[in-house]
């Protein structure tokens, strides 16, 4: 699937705190006087032994019964019907807008009873829409009241009705519907600043985050407020450097029901997937992407004698953009492939067994997706922010659409 050269706002979000890599730019450089590479060789545990994961078509040394399986959902994935699309195009995002016009696709979630969630992250809102494509209310919006949000990036859905909205700023909203509307019941203080959120069946909730003084990159989040600082686990990049820690820690996340419940973290800018286990945070699996150029930090010292950091641009790079459980007992990963010369993007798919991490390429016709129990939703940016449910074929969910296929508002 291929794109214009347009950096889309959170499926590659590689612009680092430290510094912004500049992907419009045509000129490529590499490492200068005496500077060091990094992500370097074995500095995060798990990698030495991680399994590998080729572009072959299907996985190798897998048992006949996990590979009938890996095949139906590799299946399932590329034969998922349209349901429906929701999105026009347009520049207002007034309150009085068209609601499917959308700013920014930062998030989308589907309950099981069929609504879809979209969070708009430049109106910072969420909005609600029925299988068939209508409008139904909205919550949120830019700014710092009890239910507004600020620097809002993703949302997750309780099996309680509850919403949390997760942002950048140590903060997590709890939004559940009252007599007025959607409203913020809650405010938690993350333990550091949420890039990535995912929850388990039974309600925990885990998010990815640079937290300098273990250089742990999974937390806990403390939703039922029992814990003044949550458990954390996953070792991240192992430097003395904690600017180069901070400029590898950002990742995607994954919460699988797999035996004890596994939170699957993909690093961004490096080709390892790792799963540990809920509740102890022991590392279970590692896998690793062999065909990955990620985007390189240049560590070196200036002229004054200081350290500093800088992102590379190569010719050609590799963004680690999403995790996601998918067709029970699978993980749909999805890198970002872009090269400087032909100022292009494309998305490539893998699919991984959560049991073992052991999977292969999907291909790379599959849009940016973003799962749900029975379809996943398709999101575009060109030429205007859209999204496309899809179901599988054996989804009840494809029910529930009332409407012929088509784009609501217009």
């Amino acid at each position: 699937m291929k794109t214009r050269f347009l950096p889309p706002p959170r499926f590659f979000p590689v612009l680092l705190s430290v510094a912004a890599l500049g992907f419009a730019a045509a000129a490529c450089d590499g490492p200068r006087n005496n500077e060091t590479v990094h992500p370097l060789p074995g500095r995060i545990p798990g990698s030495e032994w991680a399994t590998s994961i080729t572009r072959d078509s299907v996985p190798g040394d897998m048992a006949p019964e996990r590979l009938a399986k890996w095949t139906a959902a590799r299946d399932a994935i590329r034969n998922a019907r349209l349901v429906v699309a929701i999105g026009s195009a347009g520049m207002d995002h007034s309150e009085r807008s068209d609601p499917t016009v959308f700013g920014s696709l930062a998030d989308v979630a589907v309950d099981t009873s069929g609504l879809v969630y979209v969070l708009d992250e430049q109106a910072q809102e969420v909005r609600a829409f029925d299988f068939a494509g209508r409008f139904l209310h909205r919550f949120g919006g830019f700014g710092d009241g009890p239910s507004e949000l600020r620097h809002a990036i993703g949302i997750e859905l309780l099996g309680d009705g509850r919403i949390l909205v997760a942002s950048r700023d140590l903060r997590v909203k709890v939004f559940a519907p009252t007599e007025q509307g959607w409203s913020a019941t809650q405010t938690i203080e993350a333990p550091v600043g949420p890039r990535a959120i995912c929850s388990m069946r039974d309600g925990r909730v885990f998010i990815n985050g640079y937290r300098q003084d273990a250089n742990t990159l999974v937390h806990q989040l403390p939703v039922f407020g029992t814990d003044s600082v949550a458990p954390a686990f996953g070792g991240g990049y192992q430097d003395e450097n904690w600017l180069v820690q901070m400029a590898l820690a950002e990742g995607a996340l994954a919460c699988a029901n797999a035996r004890r419940g596994l939170v699957v973290l993909g690093h961004r800018a490096i080709p390892l997937i790792r799963a540990f286990d809920s509740l102890d945070g022991s590392l279970v699996w590692a896998s690793k992407l062999e065909s990955f150029s990620g985007m390189p930090v240049y560590q070196g010292v200036n002229q004054r004698g200081r350290n500093y950091i800088r992102k590379g641009r190569p010719a050609q790079w590799d963004v680690l953009g999403s995790v996601h459980p998918v067709a029970e007992g699978h993980l749909l990963v999805q890198v970002g492939h872009g090269s400087m010369v032909r100022r292009t993007v494309s998305i490539e798919s893998y699919l991984l067994d959560s049991e073992s991490g052991a999977g292969a390429f999907l291909g790379d016709e599959v849009p940016r997706a973003i799962p749900f129990e029975g379809g996943y939703i398709a999101l575009y940016e060109d030429p205007y922010p859209r999204i496309e449910v899809r179901a599988f074929d054996d989804s009840q969910l494809i029910r529930m659409a009332s409407a012929p296929k088509g784009v609501a508002g217009q």
